[in-house]
């Protein structure tokens, strides 16, 4: 690819250009395109002392 001044205006091209003084060859890369949005974190673990009482709480129902 190409990149070009033509009546002041860059212009990118995959042929040279009319005035090859303007012209300057630029390197195309590959992209990974949008990622995917981060999974949410996960949720907090519950205090273990207090899952404790409330199963024997739940039981002594």
């Amino acid at each position: 690819m190409r990149k070009c001044v033509i009546d002041g205006k860059n212009v990118i091209s995959n042929v040279d250009c009319a005035n090859a003084s303007s012209s300057k060859v630029i390197a195309i890369h590959d992209t990974r395109g949008i990622e995917a949005p981060k999974a949410p974190p996960p949720p907090p673990q519950p205090d273990p002392a207090n899952l404790r009482e409330q199963m024997i709480d739940k039981a002594t129902r």
